[in-house]
């Protein structure tokens, strides 16, 4: 039996200020020239530790089978918005999708699905 594990959040910083930061609401903090939430840190992968890297405009699926190939490893995927659907099969056994949050992570499979037209916002789920 295989498993897979699709994680797209992270954990909120017990020291962060309850309180707005910068005219960010409350809960939220300015990060270059967006407000974003506290869970989500800082920077491009906040502290996602990953073996692959992948930024907006290249594709997780990419990453996802290079990691595959190689046995299994951790995908990092950045802020922003995927348009791919993602196919993890027996192949991918070992390989961990991580994101910076699941507020600033979309994957968009419409583009393969022209019924859909819709993006989903992918949650931390596993599956077998």
């Amino acid at each position: 039996m295989s498993s897979h594990l699709l994680l797209l959040a992270a954990c909120v910083d017990p020291t962060a200020p309850a309180t707005a930061s910068a005219g960010c609401p409350a809960g939220e903090f300015l990060d270059g020239e967006a407000c974003v939430p506290y869970s989500c840190g800082t920077g491009t992968w906040s502290d996602v530790e990953g073996d692959y890297f992948v930024g907006p405009g290249d594709s997780i699926q990419s990453a996802a089978d290079e990691a595959g190939a190689a046995g299994g490893g951790v995908v990092a995927v950045a802020a922003g918005a995927y348009v791919e659907s993602l196919v993890l099969t027996e192949a991918h056994d070992g390989v961990q999708i991580a994101g910076r949050c699941a507020e600033m992570v979309v994957i968009d499979g419409s583009a393969g699905n022209l019924e859909s037209g819709c993006a989903h916002q992918a949650k931390a789920r596993s599956w077998s």
